[in-house]
């Protein structure tokens, strides 16, 4: 009875941290702690159900695990998207006072020059790439 209450609180724990990812981290885990479940309510003994748990969650990643890498190989992440894009600068950016603002998609951004040069608000820039939360970016020389 013990037994079977640990694998729903583990299905349950999974789950949890599975749902608060955004990646596959725990579901193969959940998975064989369900069929560890299956095996306590069967009468099967502690040692079989941990078995049961082990083999249930391997196979669970074997299978699993190249459709989740599958997917996130070919899918962009939303701040992928914002590289190469041009920015319209709505702050003076300069590296040395650490100033400079864009706002992309209705959230503003911290900017820094790629190479230090100071770009006056109002001027076009292009995203180079992403650096913590600062876009790292190069003026337009049109």
């Amino acid at each position: 009875m013990i037994d079977t209450f640990c694998w729903v609180v583990a299905i349950v724990v999974f789950l949890i941290v599975e749902a608060s990812t955004a990646a596959l981290v725990s579901i193969w885990f959940a998975i064989g702690s369900l069929a560890a479940l299956i095996a306590s309510v069967l009468g099967v003994d502690v040692l079989g159900q941990i078995l049961t748990f082990v083999v249930f969650s391997a196979a669970s990643i074997i299978v699993l695990r190249k459709f989740a890498v599958k997917k996130n190989n070919t899918d962009k992440i939303n701040l992928d998207r914002i590289i190469g894009q041009n920015i319209l600068i709505f702050q003076t950016v300069d590296n040395s006072k650490s100033e400079g603002l864009a706002r992309i998609n209705g959230i503003e951004w911290r900017v820094k020059s790629e190479d230090g040069e100071i770009i006056e608000e109002g001027e076009l820039a292009t995203v180079v790439k992403i650096d913590g939360v600062k876009l790292i970016v190069r003026k337009n020389n049109i």
